[in-house]
């Protein structure tokens, strides 16, 4: 004996799933938005340290070129003759080194590079004269895009000349 199959129970079965419906593309475009935001948010993250990185970079890199001009003149850097005390209140007008000496006018362009590079609420400040032989460089810039920087980050490098 043969078994019998109803051709029309097959066929019903057959044309209940057809496709795709429209509340499962739209689950899906949700799922893939919400991931692509994700990816999205991520990247600017990523972006912002980045940037807080290569200033902390920069002021290093700062800190070693006044530091080469005080090594060049280390009898005079070693006598305080390169100190410099970052002001109170930081503009264009207040971090600035006057005079016309070798010491003021190299002094003058390192502030002047540190603003260039950080904005003018950055500054510099150096110490030679609290321990012997032992210079103290500070930079200090606006790092508030970063994650966890500071409106004052201040990067802190100590040489013995």
């Amino acid at each position: 004996m043969k078994p019998e199959y109803n051709i029309f129970k097959f066929k019903q079965a057959q044309n209940k799933q057809t496709g795709f419906g429209m509340l499962e593309v739209l689950i899906a475009l949700l799922v893939l938005s919400i991931g692509l935001l994700g990816i999205a948010a991520l990247q600017i993250v990523s972006l912002k340290n980045n940037h807080s990185s290569m200033s902390r970079s920069l002021s290093t890199i700062s800190a070693y070129s006044i530091l080469d001009a005080m090594r060049a003149d280390r009898t005079s850097a070693l006598a305080g003759n390169y100190d410099f005390s970052m002001p109170g209140t930081i503009s264009v007008a207040t971090c600035k080194k006057t005079g016309t000496t070798l010491k003021d006018v190299q002094i003058n362009d390192w502030l002047q590079e540190i603003q260039n590079n950080f904005g003018t609420t950055a500054c510099g400040s150096i110490d030679c004269t609290s321990t012997p032989n032992t210079c103290e460089i500070k930079v200090q810039f606006d790092d508030s895009r970063g994650t966890q920087g500071l409106s004052n980050q201040t990067i802190t490098t100590k040489v013995v000349l």
